[in-house]
């Protein structure tokens, strides 16, 4: 396993809102129509589509959408599109988009087939949609079963192309395609439009099927943690191995496993404080999806070895955490600072925190922001402090004056004594600050359901914690 670096995380996450389009043939608002990809082939996929529709209505293992046939004892689907034809020098963000994207500058292939029936149609042929990136709910990783992607097309003069789609962009920094992971069937997001329930997908933008970084609203995203920024500017179409402008495909998707194995390992760690009679001070236990443990031994040592058994058998941990409420704050902060060198993309993802718990990230912020002079912003910070064999709190807002990062730092302090969990909970609300974020300075000897008494009450309005032992 590799060792992956943490990125700030200060601001308060948002809620995705929606740019929509109208679910028509018509280019998208933010489009230039004049710019637009003309679909060449849609007289001859809706000629297919009835066609198809009249050929295997006897036939209940396939079925029929327009612009796609899936087979369920084959385990594939197949979709038409055309392609782009990108020059060499374009970027690529998309290998697939709808045809009412827009986006068909920045993508290899155009589909005919709606992405909400291509989602159907995977799961006509058995398989089950992940969970897309989703940062307001702490999902950073795209999670679900990978599927296989191929392009197909043949040339006027009879030669036959096929080729995976990570074949067909160069990435300019390894000066070679991308790997050949596959891609993850999360599903895009079901979005409430009007009482309805819209297909993400299918109605907002940049409406993409395949996806090169991790987009919230894609069907098929990348297997790793990969933002648009990561990418943008060094993915490019590689040469000679493009259909040409308006060329019809067909793009064949089939599952990695079809015999009942899947790539997503679902599993928990418990964590919780050793007695007198244990040899470590924390004993942590790896379970499986029932609830059973993977190992006899309860050390850091069992629970990797563990995790590599899972990884050697080809699929991927996704490991929720279970934290127990007496486990002191210093052994949590030096288990989950291990786990984080080993959380890498496609070996190890720890998943978003149960309700009532703290996001495992809040507990390794960032050291130089203990230094308030070094923060991008000024959030409030809540001291909590040993009295009377309990905590009592103080809560402190800096208001930073500068116009510049480059004055000379002389913030204005307010302190505010909260004696009780409740206290804190009327001062935040009288306060009204504009971030919804709390820095915790605390004792590291303090128990973690010592602390969360104090949180747990503020969560909904300051889900952003980061916890300063």
């Amino acid at each position: 396993m590799r060792i992956i670096c943490y990125s700030l995380l200060f601001f308060a996450l948002h809620g995705m809102v929606p740019s929509g389009h109208a679910e028509t043939a018509t280019p998208p608002q933010d489009a230039d129509p004049d710019a637009m990809f003309v679909l060449r082939h849609h007289d001859h996929v809706d000629a297919l589509y009835e066609e198809h529709q009249a050929e295997y209505a006897e036939q209940p293992h396939m079925l029929v959408r327009r612009g796609l046939l899936a087979d369920r004892k084959k385990h594939q689907v197949e979709i038409f599109a055309e392609a782009s034809g990108l020059p060499p020098n374009d970027l690529v963000e998309f290998m697939v988009i709808s045809e009412t994207s827009g986006h068909d500058y920045e993508a290899l292939a155009i589909s005919h087939a709606r992405p909400s029936d291509i989602h159907a149609a995977l799961e006509f042929i058995g398989m089950e949609a992940g969970e897309p990136l989703n940062p307001p709910g702490y999902r950073y990783f795209p999670k679900g079963e990978r599927v296989f992607i191929t392009f197909i097309w043949t040339d006027d003069d009879g030669t036959r192309h096929e080729r995976r789609a990570e074949e067909l962009v160069l990435d300019d920094r390894t000066g070679t395609s991308l790997p050949k992971e596959g891609f993850v069937f999360v599903g895009s997001q079901w979005m409430e439009e009007n009482g309805d329930r819209v297909y993400a997908a299918d109605r907002y933008g940049p409406q993409s099927i395949v996806s090169v970084y991790n987009e919230p609203t894609t069907v098929f995203d990348v297997p790793r943690a990969v933002s648009q920024r990561d990418v943008y500017g060094v993915l490019r179409p590689y040469p000679e191995r493009q259909a040409d402008y308006g060329q019809l495909l067909r793009i064949r998707i089939v599952p990695e496993f079809t015999d009942g194995q899947r790539r997503v390992a679902d599993v928990a760690l418990d964590i919780r404080p050793g007695t007198e009679d244990d040899d470590a001070p924390i004993l942590l236990t790896l379970l499986d999806e029932h609830g059973d443990p993977l190992h006899e031994e309860h050390s850091l040592h069992h629970i990797l070895a563990a995790l590599n058994r899972i990884a050697e058998r080809g699929q991927t941990p996704f490991m929720s955490l279970r934290m127990d409420e007496e486990t002191p704050l210093h052994e949590l902060r030096d288990l989950l600072r291990l786990l984080r060198a080993f959380q890498q993309e496609g070996e190890l993802h720890i998943e978003p925190p149960r309700p009532g718990d703290l996001l495992y990230r809040a507990f390794l912020p960032v050291e130089a922001h203990r230094d308030r002079a070094n923060r991008p912003s000024q959030a409030l910070e809540l001291h909590l402090e040993r009295r009377d064999n309990g905590l009592t709190g103080r809560l402190i807002q800096i208001e930073d004056h500068r116009q510049r990062r480059e004055d000379p730092f002389d913030p204005e302090i307010t302190e505010y004594d909260v004696a009780s969990p409740e206290a804190l909970q009327e001062m935040l609300h009288e306060i009204q600050h504009a971030l919804p974020v709390l820095l915790l300075f605390v004792p590291s000897d303090a128990t973690y359901g010592a602390v969360m008494t104090w949180v747990r009450p503020v969560m909904d309005t300051h889900p952003m914690i980061h916890l300063f032992l």
